[in-house]
Parts: C-alpha cells; structure tokens; sequence
C-alpha cells in the first residue's frame, strides 16, 4: 500500500521573544525543544541526562523550549513516563542559541536528529522554508509545491517543485513569498518526479513575511 504522510510545522519566528521569557533564563542559556514526530509513541519526555528538561510532548506535537548552561549535552528521550531511554543522542548548545531535537521512528526504531533554529532572517517580503523527510525509508524522496489553487490541480499546471527528491533535511532554507499579514498557500507533496503520486495535501499553509518554518513530514496510516 502506498504510504501516506504527514505534517508538522516547527516555525523559529519568534525566538526573541522567548529569551526574555521565564524566571529560569540567564546569559549563557541556550534552549533545546523536542518535536514528537512518531505515532508509535503517544508522548516522550526528553532529559539532559537524568535531568527532566521537558515532558508529555504529544504525538506529532512541537514541545516547549528548556533553557540549558551552554555546553555539550547528551540527550535522553523517555516514553513518556517511563524511566526507560528509548533514543539517546548529543548535541552541543551555545548561549542564547536555539534547537530542536526531531524524534521519529525508521524501520520500527525510534530515532532523533539534532537541528539548529539559528537562521538569518528572510529578506523583505518573503519567509524561509525547509522540509525535512524523516519517512524516506517507506517513502523514497518526495517533492514539495507550493501553489495558490487547490492541489488537485498540480499535475495540470507548470508549477516548478519548490524542493526536489528530498529524503531527510533540506541542506538551506527556501525564500517564498510572504505578505505581513500571511500568504495563504496549498502544500502539495508528491513522490519525486510524480506530479500524480499525491502524498500530502495541506489545504492552507499561511506564510508571514519574516517566518522561517520547517515543514517536519512523518509517516501516518492509510
């Protein structure tokens, strides 16, 4: 059967914002957040070690930022509740920088990928986007359009692939068109070099001038 996906967003729009957030910051914090991208676990916890740093991010959820010393960590991810690590993984943080540690499973295990959110703002009148394929292994390579009129209608239109047979994270950011009050997009993911092999289609994906977001695609059932 043809393997489906899914979609998460994992946007670093506001990052300024968050430094100046809670009582627990300090000059040399840098903050790590978990993105939950399995449907096998229904939440995970992640730890610094045996430390708690977040817990009970949901399946195909984005977590909260944990403000950490800089420096570099091993990071745990528990089922949630369950004092037993399920993945492990090492990541080095630097002051006020920001990451995201991606969990997903391939072939049955659970895996993570450790990413930086520190990317230079888009120029005027545009955002940034990134995919990152976890599912390549079921999937194969996928391609992303963007377009303004429903996806039913890809294989009718010109329209270039806004990324081409990506099968894991996308190596830079792509600069789309984005008003400051939000482009409304279609998202339509298919396999690579089949404008007919419809994988995702996201039937609103609103981009603001200035947002840099990466589009985190999952397997799901069906």
């Amino acid at each position: 059967m043809r393997e489906k996906i899914r979609l998460i967003l994992a946007g670093v729009a506001a990052l300024a914002a968050l430094s100046g957030c809670g009582g627990g910051s300090t000059i040399n914090n840098g903050f790590v957040r978990l993105v939950n991208a399995t449907s096998e676990f229904a939440t995970l916890d992640l730890y610094q070690s045996s430390t708690e740093l977040t817990s009970g991010t949901a399946s195909y959820a984005v977590g909260g930022y944990a403000g950490v010393n800089h420096a570099t960590y091993t990071f745990n991810l528990n089922a949630g509740g369950s004092s037993a690590t399920a993945a492990t993984l090492s990541g080095a943080v630097d002051k006020k920088n920001y990451y995201t540690i991606v969990a997903y499973t391939t072939g049955g295990t659970l895996t993570a990928t450790y990413l930086s959110d520190n990317e230079g703002a888009p120029s005027s009148g545009t955002a940034k986007l990134r995919l990152f394929n976890t599912d390549s292994a079921d999937v194969g390579g996928v391609d992303a359009y963007l377009l303004t009129s429903a996806c039913a209608n890809l294989p009718a239109t010109p329209a270039a692939a806004l990324a081409s047979a990506v099968t894991g994270l996308q190596a830079a950011y792509t600069q789309v068109n984005a008003a400051s009050g939000g482009t409304a997009y279609h998202l339509c993911v298919t396999a690579a070099g089949y404008k007919t092999d419809l994988r995702l289609d996201l039937p609103l994906l609103t981009l603001v001038q200035g947002q840099i977001v990466t589009v985190i695609l999952a397997r799901s059932s069906g």
